[in-house]
């Protein structure tokens, strides 16, 4: 009996303990994850992450792959000439292409072979006109240059200082207040009468042509890209006085290898071997003065405009400007300056200017900082990209808010839902 009662009590007194039963709706299914929002973000931004870091990693293996430097690589047999004629027969031997009949039409080449035209006098009567060209992405930043020279102008120094500004990709609305507002001389860049490549602005072959077209009519010219800023508006008073100089030009502010952002290809297409400017520097070309003369035009502005209306010399098929290998300087970085390569080229072949550079520059009247670079001057404005932007993802967003706070609350009321302690106690 006593063996029987204990072998009863042993089966009838297991421990046990309380397990929370699911919702009758929820049995015999499969129980799923909970997928949250939070969660459905932050997947997408990961495989987003993912996808970009492949994409930019097939973009830096394809431009590695196009890199080859073995032309620098032992004794280089290419030197300058010893004079400037020399070298300037020398740029005039680049290959022409299409290039010819588009110079004839814009440049000294309408009156000769050589050039014929009036050259400018050695003091002139006026400070030559500053010219640029701006984009929509520009119309902000050039608004400070455009409040210097206004103001310049005002004083009554009696500076008279005439600046041209050429559209090249403004909407509509911010070309009309630049004329309303600029008290200067806004003209559009007509691409249809160039090759197509000049409409890519990106390589910036309309640079050249624009200042052709300004030494044309005016007989000088100052080149200045729109986040430029002078030190003082008074400074532009020496450019009336060039003497026997051609231009005033300067390199980078830090020294920079012409050969590290320079497409092999473009040394090859002007018939230039690399190895001759392995030690000469990259120009600068946000600020620039030229006077018409004949070595500007034989010298500088013909070969420049050879390279600009051929897109094979100024757009090589492997060029781009991202992705470089900066590490490798002072070879080539993969990366590649189009105008800024053609003209830092000729300038060196010609003129050998990073070995003589006080023959050609003066102490430097502009400078650039990105602080500067916007300042809403005009007393109109139109409506910015990220105003834009967000005047038009709002609506989204508080549609969003609503929803997912409907959302929240639908759960929370309904009964057959399972709760969050379900899955927290799992």
């Amino acid at each position: 009996m006593r063996s029987g009662g204990r072998k009863g009590k042993s089966k009838a007194t297991l421990p046990t303990h309380n397990v929370s039963k699911p919702a009758m709706s929820t049995m015999g299914k499969a129980r799923s994850f909970p997928l949250s929002p939070y969660m459905v973000i932050m997947s997408v931004l990961f495989w987003s992450c993912m996808a970009f870091s492949s994409f930019k990693g097939f973009q830096y293996a394809a431009v590695h792959r196009n890199i080859n430097d073995d032309d620098l690589n032992g004794f280089c047999d290419a030197v300058f000439s010893k004079t400037h004629e020399e070298n300037i027969k020398f740029a005039d031997m680049y290959p022409n292409g299409e290039a010819m009949p588009y110079i004839r039409r814009i440049g000294s080449e309408k009156y000769a072979e050589t050039f014929q035209g009036e050259e400018a006098p050695k003091e002139l009567s006026q400070i030559p006109p500053i010219v640029t060209a701006i984009s929509s992405d520009d119309f902000w930043i050039i608004q400070g240059l455009i409040k210097q020279l206004i103001e310049g102008n005002e004083k009554g120094s009696g500076l008279t200082i005439k600046l041209v500004v050429f559209d090249i990709g403004l909407y509509q609305s911010e070309l009309n207040l630049l004329k309303k507002h600029c008290q200067c001389d806004v003209r559009t860049f007509d691409t249809s009468v160039y090759p197509q490549h000049v409409a890519d602005f990106a390589n910036k072959a309309y640079r050249p042509i624009i200042i052709q077209l300004m030494l044309e009519e005016f007989g000088s010219a100052i080149w200045m890209d729109p986040d430029v800023r002078l030190q003082s508006v008074s400074d532009l008073t020496m450019l009336k006085y060039r003497s026997t100089r051609n231009f005033f030009l300067w390199e980078t502010s830090i020294f920079t290898g012409l050969i590290s952002y320079t497409s092999p290809e473009m040394f090859k297409y002007l018939n230039e071997k690399r190895c001759t400017f392995i030690d000469f520097g990259m120009m600068d070309t946000t600020t620039m003065v030229f006077y018409r003369t004949n070595k500007t035009w034989m010298g500088v502005m013909k070969p420049w405009l050879k390279c600009a209306f051929n897109k094979d010399c100024i757009t090589p098929p492997t060029a781009r400007n991202s992705e470089c290998f900066h590490y490798r300087r002072p070879k080539w970085t993969g990366c590649h300056w189009y105008d800024q390569s053609a003209f830092s080229i000729i300038i060196n072949r010609v003129f050998q200017f990073s070995t003589h550079p006080d023959q050609y520059s003066v102490p430097r009247f502009t400078h650039s900082h990105i602080e500067e670079n916007e300042e809403y001057y005009f007393p109109e404005q139109p409506w910015t990209n990220k105003q834009l932007f967000l005047l038009s993802v709002t609506p989204f967003i508080i549609c969003g808010i609503v929803y997912y706070s409907c959302l929240k609350r639908k759960r929370a009321s309904d009964p057959l839902l399972p709760s969050k302690s379900f899955y927290n106690k799992r």
